[in-house]
């Protein structure tokens, strides 16, 4: 997987709407720098996400969690989902890799390879977008059963005769 996008994710919006920004910190502490993704609307909302070593985990990070407004499809780079029939079908199959991807990692560990060795790097990247893919799914499947409650609740309420 060499796809460049893979370490330039965009944030998303800030559930509250406004639009967020990855933001280089300075730490007295190793590593000196770190990243975190903040809300622009400071005055009514200062949502911050959680600080990391690298700006790809900053944004994956804010991206997969409740601050960060979801977006209707869901895209990894250098993987296509169109041949997906369902999301269980999208599901099982980001398990599988999910399961793939920390095997591999597990063997190169194993094999003496260092924990910042280019091929792990690419690896433990790849492995945070399926992760962020498993949280997407998550939200989806969440939205879904909630819209349907709603709909059955309020087929509840017109069908109910007014006496």
């Amino acid at each position: 997987m060499t796809d460049d996008r893979l370490l330039r994710p965009l944030p998303h919006f800030c559930a509250c709407g406004a639009e967020a920004q990855l933001v280089k910190q300075k730490s007295k502490t190793k590593p000196y720098r770190r990243y975190q993704v903040q809300c622009l609307d400071e005055y009514s909302c200062s949502n911050q996400g959680s600080q990391e070593v690298y700006a790809w985990q900053a944004v994956l990070s804010w991206n997969k969690s409740p601050l960060s407004e979801k977006p209707e499809y869901l895209e990894i780079p250098g993987y296509d989902f169109s041949n997906f029939f369902t999301v269980k079908d999208i599901k099982e199959f980001l398990k599988q890799r999910r399961l793939e991807l920390e095997k591999i990692i597990h063997a190169k560990k194993e094999q003496g390879i260092k924990r910042h060795h280019p091929e792990l790097e690419k690896l433990r990247v790849e492995l945070a977008w399926i992760i962020y893919g498993q949280s997407w799914i998550r939200y989806y499947n969440r939205q879904k059963h909630q819209s349907l409650f709603s709909q059955s609740k309020s087929s509840e309420v017109c069908e109910t005769p007014m006496y």
